[in-house]
């Protein structure tokens, strides 16, 4: 029996057979499960212990197998607050194909933390952390080690009123996975000794993955912990300080995970060293403390800056962060970790010296050998074996030597050829070869990029680090992570780059750079500060990323990260009301985000906008917002207003349809209650505000009603929906309001377009066509149909759908009055 101050595990025959609270004496172990502490891969077949002994002076247990005649020995070392486990020696290694730490059965079933590798209820939770990057957490379900991303109904009870308990969520790992008894927490490590053929990424479905010996699964390791619910995150903390794992603080020494400022506001803008005194005066006007840039690099891979934004290289940029750091801003650099090649898609960046020099070690999908020798001018290349070939990429680009050769096609049949050949491919330089010369079909990825293979995904890290080194950056963006996993090691490579990028930091700056990635690995939960999920899009409630940013909230709580609300981009358009309702979500999650001003810097409505954001930063720090308020401001049906009203007090608006209702003066003093939140509420508001009734003169389909083009929510899950046309909506307000324009939003998609007419009155038996799309045929967009007039006193909307062109359906989206 191991015993923590808060778990007691007991095993038997290399199977735990109890996990109890030692408070309560509750065991959490499941039932009729099976819990063997170290499952072996043994010819493709798994073997859980049936035997083990114990060395008392040595602190290991060695676990038998005896069915396949192999042993493995664990190093258990019994902390305050968790156990590790280590596997020091497997014998006959040779046999042993893969391990796995679990699974763990337990009975805990409300909060899942997949990525984190914890599941907890209110009172107790028990987690299981990988402390190295080859143990990966999960099950080896796929053969290319790619982390499962799937979605489930979460039985988690969040506060957050807009996620109903039960809806399904996009898990992003399995290192813990619900279950029908409760839930598993399991981890694996692979011996890669020898090269092997697997699942292909990025459309290709084979690869090979070359040998990497890294010790094979001796040296996987891993920890377990059981602790009351309230203790978990400090548990988390005290296992990567005794396991000396990456622990990212704040400049005063605070945890980045429980740091308020760790989900952290940004401006994304690309600064140089011409214009970053006016940037850092953007970021303070706005209340911001970040500056992010995602065009500072001429190449990826050796991270060179441009020229252009930095004459003096380096040493520029660090110039730009000592003079921001004198502001009390912090300077950070996104980049995608993939190798560049001139025009790179979406980017302007050059081709990189890996790429051009034709360096080995670019990461390769498969191989052939050169049937005859050819000369540097050969248009077509005699291969032995087409497999690898055949699938059309992006770049389509083979290796040999260190010559970069494109080419068009593969020959249909034998004597195979690649076709259309492009000599000295991409900076390289064209050369002979002789028969048997070694042909590599290089991976790529659609942005026009190669990857690396492991050992120049490490090299690539850690000129990352050097760049940090040298220029003093305290945020970096790991954007295009994924491109590691194409290394053959799956998420082991994401971890790998991560963990040679932190290991390589100076210690001044190790631990102190906030650092996000497009997509994550149960061991990079440590290095990783936070996570910015949600594509540059626009503000607006009915943009397609809106609900994916809020859903993406429940992820960040059920794995104890800070929350973020990802990348927007401002468009000439947009004005500070159009922000608000990023702002308004930022206060209600408690969540940070990434404001992009691109070219937008000089724009009219600048001004007004930053000092928008600055007013919304100033009273989240003040912490003016009341937990009671924020289910509200997380609900994108909502939308507010807040004004600055001195002495550190603001007035908080419900708006609908344009129309501020009555403030709320935060902070409150008082706790909010039912009637005032009532008057913040969407349906309330409607109601206050415009009031009325919506119909249909025809039924609508079942969760689509009338009142749902009508609510102030322009997304295209919140429409009215009926079969057949012609079909009326008509909205009755309770009262005359003097009106000029009505916005229609027709549902949008595939080209679809509808013909329909718009009517107003003041009495319900007179009407005004106030406009005419009856012989329309332009596509719908999200943009709607605006219809202006001489401001007239109006109680009735009608609107009159006459014709879809894709079926006899009719659909609004929302309607607007002005």
């Amino acid at each position: 029996m191991f015993e923590t101050k808060s778990l007691s595990m007991s095993l038997k025959d290399g199977n735990i057979t109890h996990m109890r609270a030692v408070s309560s004496g509750t065991d959490y172990i499941a039932k009729g499960q099976s819990a063997p502490l170290l499952q072996v891969q043994v010819s493709g077949k798994l073997y859980s212990p049936d035997g083990m002994s114990w060395e008392e002076t040595a602190s290991h247990l060695t676990l038998q197998y005896g069915a396949v005649g192999v042993k493995t020995v664990l190093a258990v070392k019994v902390r305050d607050t968790h156990i590790a486990f280590e596997a020091v020696a497997v014998e006959p290694r040779e046999k042993v194909e893969l391990v796995i730490w679990g699974p763990y059965p337990t009975t805990i079933n409300r909060t899942i933390g997949e990525l984190v590798g914890v599941v907890r209820d209110e009172v107790y939770g028990i987690g299981i952390q990988v402390l190295n990057p080859k143990t990966m957490g999960g099950y080896p379900k796929n053969s290319n080690d790619g982390m499962p991303i799937w979605h489930a109904p979460d039985p988690n009870h969040y506060k957050e009123s807009w996620l109903k308990t039960g809806a399904k969520q996009r898990f992003w790992s399995e290192t813990a996975k619900h279950t029908d008894f409760g839930s598993i927490l399991q981890a694996y490590c692979r011996d890669r000794s020898q090269e092997r053929e697997i699942g292909g990424r990025f459309g290709s479905k084979r690869q090979i993955a070359p040998a990497y010996n890294d010790g094979g699964v001796v040296g996987s390791a891993i920890a377990l912990f059981g602790c009351p619910e309230p203790e978990i995150l400090a548990t988390l903390e005290s296992i990567e300080l005794v396991e000396n794992l990456p622990h990212p603080t704040t400049a005063d020494g605070k945890w980045a995970k429980t740091a308020k400022t760790a989900g952290p506001a940004i401006i994304l803008v690309g600064f140089s060293e011409e214009n970053i005194g006016h940037v850092i005066d953007l970021a303070k006007r706005a209340g911001i403390t970040r500056i992010y840039s995602r065009s500072a690099f001429k190449t990826w891979g050796h991270w060179q800056l441009k020229p252009e934004q930095f004459p003096n290289g380096r040493a520029g940029l660090k110039r730009c962060v000592e003079l921001a750091a004198k502001e009390g801003i912090e300077i950070g650099l996104h980049y995608l970790c993939f190798i560049s090649v001139s025009k790179t898609h979406h980017y302007a960046c050059d081709t990189d010296p890996y790429v051009s020099s034709g360096d080995a070690r670019l990461a390769t999908l498969g191989r052939s050998t050169l049937r005859e020798a050819v000369d540097a001018a050969a248009s077509t290349i005699p291969i032995a074996e087409p497999d690898y070939f055949r699938k059309q990429t992006r770049m389509n680009t083979v290796r040999m030597g260190s010559e970069l050769i494109h080419y068009q096609s593969v020959s249909d049949e034998a004597p195979w050829t690649l076709q259309g050949c492009r000599r000295g491919a991409w900076g390289s330089k064209a050369a002979a070869h002789a028969q048997g010369a070694e042909v590599a079909k290089l991976l790529d990825h659609s942005w026009n990029c190669f990857l690396p293979n492991p050992e120049l995904a490490v090299e690539m890290a850690r000129n990352m680090a050097e760049l940090c080194n040298e220029t003093g950056i305290t945020q970096v963006g790991h954007d295009g992570l994924e491109g590691m996993a194409c290394t053959g090691l799956g998420q082991y490579g994401r971890a790998a780059y991560i963990t040679a990028w932190y290991d390589s930091l100076k210690p001044a700056l190790k631990g102190r750079i906030w650092n996000e990635a497009s997509n994550a690995a149960p061991f990079n939960w440590h290095a990783n500060t936070h996570f910015s999920w949600g594509e540059c899009e626009g503000y607006s409630r009915s943009s397609s990323m809106s609900q994916y940013r809020a859903s993406q909230q429940a992820f960040f709580v059920r794995n104890y990260l800070p929350r973020h609300l990802g990348f927007y981009v401002t468009k000439s358009r947009d004005t500070a009301a159009d922000a608000e309702f990023m702002l308004a979500q930022s206060a209600g999650f408690d969540a940070g985000f990434c404001i992009e001003l691109g070219n937008y810097m000089h724009g009219n409505n600048l001004d007004l906008l930053l000092d928008t954001v600055g007013i919304w930063q100033a009273a989240r720090r003040a912490d003016a917002f009341p937990e009671t308020l924020k289910p509200l401001l997380q609900d994108p049906a909502n939308s507010f207003h807040l004004e600055a009203d001195g002495d550190g007090q603001w007035k908080l608006y419900p708006v609908l349809s344009g129309a501020r209702g009555e403030p709320l003066t935060l902070p409150n003093a008082h706790p909010l209650d039912e009637e005032v939140l009532h008057r913040f509420d969407r349906l309330k508001a409607l109601e206050a505000l415009v009031g009325g009734r919506v119909t249909s003169s025809r039924p609508h389909e079942t969760g689509f009603p009338p009142e749902l083009a009508f609510d102030g929510v322009r997304t295209l899950e919140s429409s009215w929906r009926t079969a057949p046309y012609p079909a009326a909506l008509t909205i009755e307000q309770d009262k005359t309001r003097e009106l000029k324009a009505i916005h229609v939003y027709p549902y949008w998609g595939r080209n679809r377009y509808y013909q329909y007419t718009v009517e107003v009155s003041a009495d319900g038996r007179t009407w005004q066509r106030v406009g005419d799309m009856s012989k329309n045929t332009t596509p719908s967009t999200s943009k709607g149909d605006r219809f202006e007039f001489e401001p007239m006193e109006v109680r009735h909307i009608r609107v009159n759908m006459l014709h879809h062109s894709l079926n006899p359906g009719v659909h609004i989206v929302e309607i607007e009055a002005e």
